[in-house]
């Protein structure tokens, strides 16, 4: 098999984090009315506490995928390798790869790579990357989610050609 690289969409990651950006300087700008106003609470000081960590941590996040070269996506004779997901488990083997569908949630497309060892990406994992390969698995049934909405590619012709290749091997 040829390597097929698949490039990341810079543009939606772009659109997605000045977004939700925006709508945490509307919750801060609205914060601040209330302040001035004299309705400003404690439950509204917590709201911010944990919203700007989660704007910065989602701007370093979109910031480190937009500068970085490497494709979204490679396909080659040794697997898949996924570069996109925020969990970038590394490469799965084709001989792992039991079947992939897709599914839409929360606005976006999902490419759901069920394995035949969940164990063999579990123990590569720890930390945060694990506690979101773990909810992936409650949540769908497999450690390795891909969003495809983030990749140039036509959601389709993706998974013809790693079903063709699961077919293969």
């Amino acid at each position: 098999m040829t390597t097929l690289e698949i490039q990341t969409n810079k543009i939606r990651i772009l659109s997605l984090a000045f977004l939700f950006v925006l709508s945490i300087c509307a919750g801060v700008a609205l914060s601040y009315y209330l302040y001035l106003d004299g309705q400003f609470s404690l439950k509204l000081v917590g709201v911010l506490i944990f919203a700007i960590p989660i704007m910065l941590f989602i701007l370093w996040f979109s910031g480190k995928k937009i500068i970085d070269k490497k494709p979204g996506l490679v396909l080659d004779s040794r697997g898949i390798i996924d570069n996109v997901s925020l969990s970038e488990i590394g490469i799965i083997s084709w001989s792992n790869i039991t079947k992939v569908s897709i599914i839409k949630h929360n606005y976006s497309q999902f490419l759901l790579i069920y394995l035949k060892n969940n164990d063999s990406i579990m123990s590569r994992l720890s930390g945060f990357k694990k506690r979101i390969a773990k909810n992936n698995i409650e949540k769908f049934g497999t450690p390795f989610i891909i969003n495809i909405s983030n990749l140039k590619i036509d959601n389709l012709e993706l998974l013809k050609i790693i079903q063709n290749k699961i077919q293969t091997n």
